[in-house]
Parts: C-alpha cells; structure tokens; sequence
C-alpha cells in the first residue's frame, strides 16, 4: 500500500522535471492526513510537517459548498463566484485557523467555526456555528443574492491566505526556488496563482491530475521509482 498523501506528492513531484523541490499536498483526507509537506530531492521524499483530520481546509471549502446549496464537487462554482463577491466575511473567517510554527494547521477556538460528532461516533468534522449562518441566507432553487457571492469570495480568499501561508512555511523551512502543489485543493487555480505571484518560488509546478484520480499515478511511480 501507498499512502494517500504519498502518492499525491509524487505525482507532482516526479512529473514536474525538478531534481529538488517542497512538496506541499492538501485535500479533505488521505487516511488522517489532510494537508503534508515535503522535501524532495533525487526521487526521496522527507515529510516535514503534517496536519491531520478534523483540521482540513478541502473539507473546510466543502462544507461552505454545502452552505451555498451546492453538493460534493461543486467546490469550482464557488470558485467562480468568487468573482462576484467582496471579502465582507472574511474577517470571520480569518480567526478561524493558525499556521503553528511546525507548519501545522490548527482550529482556533472562535464563535464561527467549530466541531462537531458524526451522529453516534466519535468521529469529528468541521461545522459552521449557527452563528455565522445566521449571518449568510441559505438560497432556494439556487436563487443567490449579494450576500452569497461575497461569502464565496471570503472562503475563496480564506483558502488562498492558508496556501500561501503554507507554502511561505515551506520556503523558509527548506529554501527550494521549486514548489510542487497537489491533492484535492490544489484544483483552485486562484490559490496557486496567490502563490506563485506572492511567493519566493522561481518555479511552481501543479499536477494536472491533482485530485484523487492521479493517486494511482502517484502510486505506481512510487513503487517503480
């Protein structure tokens, strides 16, 4: 077996050409993982920090889809309306994680975003507060106001704050001028474009199958390699 989070970064990394590279892989969950990173030089890979569920920003980013109607894979829609939006929550939003100084990313304890349990489990996940979706109207038949885009451009620029924060940790922790970015989160073509625009790297390579389908890339590369 190969880990979720593994193959992911070796489908970046062994297709991006870079002899060198960080490797920085985020989406909802790889067994409990859900955002690493990594060095990478001649094919070996060193993980030099990891987050673990609950505190995923994919599923964080999926759950405001469901806050918008939308349902799983719809998050590029979100996406789009971004566009159409002001960051009027984000100061909300913007309380809700911190980049610990091993690179991890944690839940601050604030009045918007929290956890809550699976029904009769002990397995936890992320959830808007009633609080904060008082303050978003949810739409009917896909019926969106004002209030709508500009929560879907504040959870679009959240996101990007986070990955470019990340991807800063990972250039001062192990100064590569490469950057490679896959798994699930690494469809939002507006966070990597933050990145490569406000980051140190001279080079960012994304793999174009950098949801779950490349996993099976990533994994027999891994094996052969």
């Amino acid at each position: 077996n190969v880990r979720h989070h593994i193959a992911h970064a070796v489908s970046a990394y062994y297709n991006s050409g870079f002899e060198e590279s960080n490797i920085l892989v985020m989406d909802g969950q790889g067994e409990e993982d859900t955002i690493t990173i990594y060095k990478a030089k001649k094919n070996t890979l060193k993980e030099i920090s990891k987050t673990t569920w609950p505190y995923s920003i994919g599923y964080f980013y999926q759950i405001a889809t469901f806050a918008l109607n939308y349902k799983i894979g719809d998050e590029y829609k979100v996406m789009g309306m971004s566009a159409y939006g002001q960051n009027k929550f984000l100061k909300y939003l913007s309380k809700c994680f911190q980049v610990k100084k091993n690179g991890s990313v944690i839940l601050k304890k604030n009045p918007y975003l929290g956890l809550k349990f699976f029904k009769d489990t002990k397995y936890q996940q992320l959830n808007f507060t009633n609080k904060f979706l008082k303050l978003i109207e949810k739409p009917i038949n896909n019926n969106f106001k004002q209030v709508h885009f500009d929560f879907a451009k504040s959870i679009q620029t959240a996101v990007e704050n986070i990955g470019l924060s990340l991807a800063r940790w990972a250039y001062n922790k192990n100064r590569s001028k490469n950057l490679c970015i896959s798994g699930g989160v690494a469809l939002n073509g507006l966070m990597n474009n933050k990145i490569i625009n406000k980051s140190k790297y001279k080079n960012v390579y994304v793999y174009a199958a950098s949801g779950d389908d490349g996993t099976s890339v990533g994994a027999a590369q891994y094996i052969v390699m």
